[in-house]
C-alpha cells in the first residue's frame, strides 16, 4: 500500500504456462497469501488465466507500456510506429479514466483507416488497462506498468549473467535471496 516493493516469492520454471503459474501461486496461497490488491501484469495469458482461477475477485491491470509495444507487431506501415505509440501512450498520460478514455475515442478515430488491425489488437482487453483508476491519483504512475518489477528482474540478471550457470536451483535461490 505505501508503493514499497518486496519480493514475496520467486520460482524457476520451464515456461510461464498457466501450469507453472497456477502452481507458483498456488505455492502463495498455501503459505497464506490470501488475496492481493491488484495483480498488474505484461498480459501474459498463462498468469490471466491460473490468477483468475485461484484469486478470481483480485482486479487486473495490463501493464501500458506492453500494451503500446503490442501495437508494433500489428502494423501494416511500419513508418506509422513512432506516432502511433505517442498516441497510444497519451491516452495514458490522462489525469482522469474520463479523459483516457475520451483520448481512447480519439485514437480509435485517428488510427481505424490507416492502421485498423493494430487498432483492433490495441481495444482487445483494453478495460484491464483502466484498472489503475480505481486507486488514487498518486498511485496510478506505478499502478499502470510492471516496470517497477522489469527494474528488479533487470537487476538480478545483472547478477546472473557472470555466473553463466548454476549447479542445481538452490544455487540460483542463494543469489536471489
Amino acid at each position: 500500500c505505501d508503493g514499497h516493493l518486496t519480493l514475496l516469492s520467486f520460482q524457476v520454471a520451464p515456461s510461464e504456462s498457466e501450469a507453472s503459474w497456477w502452481g507458483f501461486l498456488s505455492d502463495l496461497k498455501e503459505r497464506g497469501l490470501n488475496g492481493m490488491e491488484l495483480l498488474i501484469s505484461d498480459g501474459a495469458a498463462g498468469l490471466v488465466k491460473a490468477l483468475t482461477a485461484l484469486y478470481p475477485r483480485v482486479p487486473q491491470q495490463r501493464c501500458v507500456i506492453h500494451k503500446v509495444f503490442d501495437l508494433r507487431a500489428a502494423l501494416v506501415t511500419p513508418r506509422h510506429w513512432t506516432r502511433l505509440q505517442a498516441d497510444a501512450f497519451h491516452i495514458f498520460e490522462a489525469i482522469t479514466e474520463t479523459e483516457a478514455r475520451h483520448r481512447l475515442q480519439g485514437f480509435i478515430s485517428r488510427w481505424s483507416s490507416l492502421e485498423s488491425r493494430a487498432v483492433r489488437v490495441f481495444l482487445r482487453q483494453i478495460e484491464s488497462c483502466f484498472t489503475y483508476f480505481r486507486f488514487p491519483p498518486p498511485r496510478h504512475k506505478t499502478l499502470k506498468s510492471t516496470n517497477p518489477v522489469e527494474r528488479y528482474l533487470e537487476e538480478i540478471r545483472r547478477r546472473l549473467i557472470p555466473m553463466r550457470s548454476f549447479n542445481n536451483s538452490a544455487s540460483v535461490n542463494r543469489i536471489v535471496y
